[in-house]
């Protein structure tokens, strides 16, 4: 397993994809997934913060697009 074949299943975007591609080094290629992946993680944390807060406000139980386990 190479860095193209974590990097098709990472969430990069097309620009991200061609810029990747541009790097010859493997070990350039799988830092700059593991900066994409650090980002993407902070993303994801983020958003599972503000469920945790709309959660204790009970007046978006209903808010459809959001699957929440209560």
């Amino acid at each position: 397993m190479c860095s193209y074949d974590i990097a098709h299943h990472a969430g990069l975007s097309l620009d991200q994809e061609y810029e990747l591609l541009g790097l010859f080094n493997e070990l350039q290629r799988l830092e700059y997934l593991k900066r994409h992946l650090n980002k993407v993680l902070l993303i994801v944390k983020g958003t599972e913060h503000l469920k945790e807060k709309i959660i204790l406000n009970g007046h978006f139980k209903e808010l459809k697009g959001f699957n929440f386990e209560l």
